[in-house]
């Protein structure tokens, strides 16, 4: 053991270490690892992989064990490990000339570069996401796979949608859509087909996205994966909010925490707390509001989550600040700027900068470097690189204020002019929204009426069935006791023992009797109600009734047939 253990610290570069590092590092490989930290599933995922690794005789198996933790371990350690698998899988490659083994590690390879890409992207880097993703996409494409080339793709698209490339964002998704088809990569389209809903719902093209959504819920319940249908409720969560259905919009967002919690699945139920606690908000219900967020903030910090935090910093200051707790408000904004400023999310530091630069302007702090005016210029700037109408608009209305303010009156007008247009370019687009919102409500009504139609034309269509099919087994069940009668009666061509005569007919009036309360047991039951009591005394009715009867037809029949 600890001649392996020395082969990996070479292979690794660990270099030098403490005592206690090393007893660490020599079994997990990497620094830093609390199990107390890590749910069961994990802990058993580390345990089972290392044993695997440290039982591997070859690279390749010793890069699998590693790839199981980088594929499906929940805890950010994860990408240490993928890290840790990258550099040896380029060792290894360096070390081989068998073209069988350089196929393998090609492949090993492209999906670690597609991993660290989504590492990048995950903490907002998403220019540096982009070039892994494409350096993964190349090897993919090079080698033939697939499979790999139709998730890279995707992540491709999603990282170019977050620094507000949409129409390279939308072409990489429906690469992506095609290639998971023609590889029958069932989850693969279902994430891309939200994806897809998630850009069509933040361009307000809502028909469109509630159709990428029902379908990728649909692909999604077909194959059983519970986290990705909660994914999909959330994006029809987003759509009911935007509908201006928030109690629906609750209900399904519930649905999807519910699901996360459960699978303990910690960064969606971070992003799903954060969009109950944005309709709490809609609802002007601040508390609830504000303790989602608290939650959604303490998630996010718990998984080094930067970009998810800064959010949740600037959701909870914009609720201080609708409060008119400045000061408060100010502390927070102040907190997802110092983030915002390490990350590429150009919108939401705009957005930022807004907030920050009019709350100094309401506490009369205008001029100088950390004034209002420096402020809300910088934002102005990115909103009109990124041409994001409504920053604009914001922007150019607290700088018209502030202009105004100093005296500058061509300036104050300038930046009026500008208000106006952003604002009469809004206008339009929510008179637009407003449409679109009347005619997809309408279509879900009328859809809604479809669906009601078809399961009572269904219904009525099974019941005709079903009741032609007994009508036909009551006839021949009938036509069955008729024969029996009938070769009853024949037997008095025969001679038979008065104890067979009694025993056949018997029988045949026990046939004939649950014949009879087979008939009779859907009438009964309008009447009885499934009670035991009152289906027992109807059935007590009936066999008084056939038992006369009975007593008549044995007298005759055994005249007949008795010699």
């Amino acid at each position: 053991m600890k001649q392996i253990l020395f082969v990996l610290t070479v292979i690794f570069g660990v270099g030098s270490l403490t005592a206690q590092q090393t007893v660490e590092l020599d079994y997990y490989l990497i620094e830093g690892i609390d199990l107390k930290d890590f749910t069961p599933s994990d802990s058993v995922l580390l345990e089972d992989a290392l044993k695997a690794y440290y039982a591997a005789k070859d690279d390749t198996s010793r890069i699998n064990s590693l790839n199981s933790i980088c594929e499906n371990m929940m805890h950010e350690v994860w990408e240490d490990y993928q890290q840790l698998q990258y550099e040896f899988i380029l060792k290894a490659l360096k070390n081989t000339n068998d073209e069988q083994s350089i196929l393998v590690l090609k492949k090993a390879l492209a999906g670690a570069l597609n991993n660290i890409g989504y590492i990048y992207d995950d903490d907002g880097y998403n220019e540096k996401a982009i070039t892994y993703y494409l350096k993964s996409l190349q090897l993919m494409e090079s080698i033939g796979d697939q499979q790999g080339m139709a998730g890279a793709l995707v992540n491709l698209g999603s990282a170019h949608q977050g620094i507000g490339k949409m129409e390279l964002a939308i072409h990489y998704y429906f690469k992506g859509l095609r290639t998971c088809s023609e590889v029958n990569d069932t989850a693969g389209a279902a994430t891309a087909l939200n994806n897809i809903g998630n850009l069509y719902g933040f361009k307000g093209e809502i028909p469109k996205a509630i159709i990428c959504y029902s379908r990728s819920l649909k692909l999604r319940e077909a194959i059983g994966d519970i986290n990705g249908i909660a994914n999909s409720l959330n994006g029809l969560g987003v759509i009911y909010n935007a509908q201006g259905n928030y109690q629906k919009s609750l209900e399904v967002y519930q649905k999807s925490l519910d699901i996360a919690t459960k699978s303990g699945d910690k960064q969606s139920m971070a992003e799903f707390m954060n969009n109950i606690a944005a309709v709490y908000e809609q609802l002007k219900e601040t508390e609830k509001s504000l303790e989602f967020h608290y939650k959604s903030l303490q998630l996010k910090e718990q998984l080094n989550d930067n970009p998810g935090a800064s959010m949740s910093l600037l959701n909870i200051g914009s609720l201080y600040k609708n409060q008119g707790e400045l000061d408060t408000a100010l502390s927070y904004y102040y907190k997802s700027l110092a983030i915002h400023q390490t990350i590429n999310y150009k919108f939401e530091l705009a957005y930022t900068l807004q907030n920050i630069g009019e709350i100094l302007f309401e506490k009369g702090l205008i001029d100088g470097k950390d004034g209002a005016l420096s402020y809300v210029e910088k934002s102005l700037a990115i909103a009109e690189a990124i041409k994001a109408p409504e920053l604009i608009r914001n922007s150019t209305r607290i700088l018209s204020a502030i202009y105004e303010k100093q005296g500058k009156g061509m300036k104050a007008l300038a930046m009026h002019k500008l208000y106006i247009q952003m604002k009469d370019s809004l206008n339009n687009e929510v008179t637009q929204k407003a449409t679109i919102r009347q005619q997809t409500q309408y279509e879900f009504e009328k859809a809604q009426i479809v669906k009601e139609n078809e399961s009572k034309e269904l219904a009525r269509i099974e019941a005709e069935a079903t009741g032609r099919r007994n009508n036909l087994q009551y006839s021949l069940i009938f036509l069955g006791i008729l024969v029996l009668f009938v070769a009853i009666l024949f037997l008095g061509f025969i001679k038979v023992s008065p104890n067979l005569a009694e025993g056949l007919i018997f029988f045949a009036f026990l046939i004939l009797f649950e014949f009879v309360l087979v008939f009779t047991e859907p009438y009964l039951e309008n009447y009885t109600q499934g009670e035991p009591m009152y289906n027992l005394l109807a059935n007590s009715v009936l066999a008084l009734l056939i038992f006369p009867v009975h007593a008549l037809l044995e007298k005759l029949l055994k005249k007949r047939i008795v010699k």
